[in-house]
């Protein structure tokens, strides 16, 4: 995969987990069960870690030469 398609997912599952985890905390006030708000929330932590970790890879040099 190309470094500028994995710079642009990176920010993209970053994007959707931080929407996810935002949405969760706002869940709270609605009534809905805390089971399916903290799962929610584990979800857009790990695409935030995920898209973390791919943009971190997309950014660094390659030092196999």
């Amino acid at each position: 995969m190309k470094p500028i398609t994995r710079l642009g997912l990176g920010w993209l599952l970053m994007f959707v987990g931080a929407a996810l985890v935002l949405e969760s905390v706002l869940a709270e006030l609605r009534v809905r069960t805390q089971t399916l708000a903290a799962i929610a929330a584990l979800g857009g932590f790990a695409l935030l870690v995920s898209g973390a970790i791919l943009r971190r890879t997309a950014t660094q040099r390659d030092h196999r030469r």
